[in-house]
């Protein structure tokens, strides 16, 4: 990926991620550059061969061992003519791996075994071709044989196996010593403490999945918060301010059994509520000056925030508020919510702040090509920029690095195309189909009823995890915009 797979290749040399695009590899690879990289029938003299083994100078180093057996396909592949992918190979359809989960106890080992299906209705065992590559070698680490070794520490780990353009993965854990505190607790002591925590939890689809995972993890939960934490924490999250004393004596005599419930609703009344969040919110949809122009942005900064903040204290729908600010239209000096056209500009501005911010999905990668582990490609990138072909900017002051004070508007033409087919991109969400529009239709409409339908899969999930992780420390999904 660093070198001949990135997007632009290495010193003119580009092949696609993992064998993604065979087609062009093999031109790459046999044709180019007037077929210097490969000489058919002596695969000794070949360049491919000769910088691979690293027998000449070569950035990488060496990739493939000179007696192995992958080497020995290669070279007979070259002598025997270098022929290009037959369009009647079986091609992998599916990837195994077994076991795809367990428990391991620390020091102990267990064996991967990696299986591919091909579209000829075989299977084929490919442990010793899979890469596997642990996510955290604390917990536990995982050989080329792919053998998974437990370490002492405990905690959650995964294993990724990739065998060319197919991803797997296996998912592991290594229990602590059950704890309550500094102090160790036996099997049986941990065992009545779950029964307890099921009968109090067991009406909550959330604590169920934590209360699972606590099992296997061998962890024993804090106990709940006491009074005087749980103000605390609740009005510095909520109000990003701490309690009063009077407030919170008021609060610990408080007897009532939903004190808690009455707390939070106090506290998303107070204006210190809106202040908060407003300012969360400035920090995701990028409302800032920059450049040295920053100071004749200044007022269309504060009129961004006073919207957000106005918005938040009147408790407006947040299908709404997302809505109306990628719909918006007018003056920036009127209409506040086009303001956030002013730093969300480029074709790559519109697509990557829309997926992070409101659908929590990192696309960029799909700006260059298609990475096979990667759900989206670089269509679904350049449709989805295709909505916003058409937004059109007049009047304001600018300057070198960023206008201000625009009108934004409907052109009533633009297009984009895609960067390697050259063909005109229909508007699109992710995943399709395209937008049903008209000539006088404003895609960004189509596009803000697609991401607050009922049944879209990022949009509501994305919030849900936002204040998740803003309420308990890191996201369901964590980080927060990146749910790949």
């Amino acid at each position: 990926g660093g070198c001949h797979g990135k997007a632009t290749g290495q010193n003119g040399f580009l092949l696609s991620l993992f064998g993604f695009d065979p087609e062009a590899d093999f031109v790459s690879l046999v044709r180019d550059a007037n077929g210097r990289r490969i000489l058919p029938g002596n695969s000794g003299r070949s360049l491919l061969v000769l910088k691979g083994t690293a027998q000449v100078p070569h950035g990488g180093g060496r990739r493939i061992e000179p007696d192995s057996p992958e080497m020995q396909m290669l070279r007979r592949w070259i002598d025997e003519g270098a022929a290009g992918p037959p369009l009647d190979d079986p091609s992998v359809v599916k990837l195994v791996v077994e076991p795809d989960e367990a428990v391991l106890t620390p020091g102990s080992q267990t064996r991967l075994r990696v299986t591919v299906k091909l579209s000829n209705g075989e299977s084929r065992d490919v442990t010793r071709l899979a890469v596997f590559s642990p996510s955290d070698a604390d917990v536990a680490d995982c050989d080329r044989k792919g053998i998974v070794i437990a370490k002492e520490r405990g905690g959650l780990f995964a294993v990724t196996v990739q065998f060319g353009d197919r991803i797997g993965a296996f998912h592991g854990a290594v229990p602590y010593r059950p704890a309550r505190g500094d102090e160790t607790v036996t099997a049986e002591q941990a065992q009545a403490e779950y029964e307890r925590l099921e009968r109090r939890l067991g009406r909550s689809q959330i604590d169920r999945h934590l209360l699972a995972q606590w099992k296997r993890l061998g962890v024993l939960p804090s106990p709940p918060a006491d009074d005087g934490a749980f103000i605390r924490r609740a009005t510095l999250d909520i109000c990003g301010t701490i309690p009063t004393p009077s407030e919170v004596s008021e609060y610990a005599t408080d007897s009532r059994p939903d004190k808690r419930a009455r707390l939070i609703d106090r506290l998303l009344d107070r204006p210190e509520y809106a202040d908060n969040f407003a300012t969360k919110w400035a920090a995701i949809l990028r409302n800032r000056g920059s450049g040295y122009s920053t100071s004749r942005q200044r007022e269309g900064t504060a009129l961004f925030t006073g919207w957000i903040r106005d918005s938040l204290a009147e408790n407006k729908p947040y299908d709404r508020f997302v809505s109306e600010i990628v719909t918006a239209a007018g003056s920036q000096e009127q209409n506040p919510p086009t303001v956030w056209f002013r730093q969300v500009r480029t074709t790559s501005d519109y697509v990557e702040s829309i997926a992070q911010a409101f659908l929590g999905v990192r696309i960029q990668c799909a700006q260059c090509h298609h990475h096979p582990a990667e759900r989206w490609s670089q269509k679904d990138y350049f449709s989805l920029a295709a909505v916003f072909a058409r937004v059109g900017r007049k009047g304001g002051f600018a300057d070198a690095e960023v206008p201000t004070s625009e009108i934004i508007y409907l052109k009533s033409d633009g297009e984009v195309r895609h960067p390697r087919t050259g063909a005109v991109m229909s508007p699109r969400p992710l995943g399709g189909p395209d937008f049903e529009l008209g000539p006088f239709d404003d895609p960004r409409v189509s596009l803000a009823r697609w991401m607050t339908a009922r049944d879209n899969p990022f949009f509501a999930r994305t919030m849900a995890n936002r204040m998740w992780g803003h309420f308990l420390g890191s996201g369901l999904i964590d980080p927060l915009d990146d749910a790949r």
